[in-house]
């Protein structure tokens, strides 16, 4: 029998690679001031770079982008997003919202390729309400600490869940490498260096920087 190979490993850490990318390309549109965070208010701890982690914990991964204006929160998605990913997407940005008062956007970047549609809000504040009151997951879970937070405060949860709809985009990027490459054309002179030094330069930061994340992980 020919050998079967296990592909989700790779495919993993692909999205991780891909979450990657997104960081740096906002970071490289940060003005005197701003910064730009991975993995941030979280409280999740991955010790171990493996596969099982990485699916285990991957909607933890949040990029934060801080301008004078306030927070950015962007959730990367390198995969479907179907009804149950959403649903934990926003569930995890009314736990954020909650707690963090300076939160200016919500972001869901995903990659045009995989043909995402915007559902994020399509399931409406009274079925998600019901949802939260009615789990039976404890506290550990995301569904669970939102229980605990509104379960007696329908009206506090109406209010986070139109804020956060107030202060959502939804981005399909179509091609990440070119929009690196393009954020990146004055900070390495592309116009005046050859083609394969300017590529060169932008892999040199890609894996300086992934090599930072995967180094503060471990």
């Amino acid at each position: 029998m020919p050998v079967v190979t296990d592909k989700s490993g790779i495919y993993s850490l692909g999205g991780f690679a891909y979450q990657i990318k997104v960081f740096v390309c906002y970071a490289l549109i940060l003005e005197e001031g701003m910064q730009a965070g991975f993995e941030t208010l979280e409280d999740v701890t991955i010790r171990k770079l493996v596969p099982e982690n990485i699916d285990e914990n991957e909607d933890k991964f949040r990029s934060l982008f801080v301008s004078p204006s306030g927070i950015s929160a962007i959730q990367v998605k390198r995969t479907a997003v179907d009804k149950s990913t959403a649903k934990q997407i926003l569930l995890n940005w009314i736990l954020l919202e909650g707690t963090k008062s300076d939160i200016v956007e919500y972001v869901l970047f995903t990659d045009q390729s995989y043909n995402n549609g915007d559902i994020i809000f399509n399931i409406t504040v009274d079925e998600l309400f019901a949802e939260v009151v009615a789990t039976k997951l404890t506290t550990k879970s995301t569904i669970g600490k939102v229980k605990k937070l509104y379960k007696k405060n329908k009206e506090a949860f109406i209010e986070v869940y139109n804020k956060i709809r107030s202060k959502y985009k939804f981005i399909a990027s179509v091609d990440i490498d070119r929009e690196i490459n393009d954020r990146c054309r004055l900070l390495f002179k592309r116009g005046g260096i050859n083609p394969v030094v300017y590529q060169k330069r932008i892999d040199a930061l890609l894996q300086h920087i992934t090599f930072e994340i995967m180094n503060q992980i471990n």
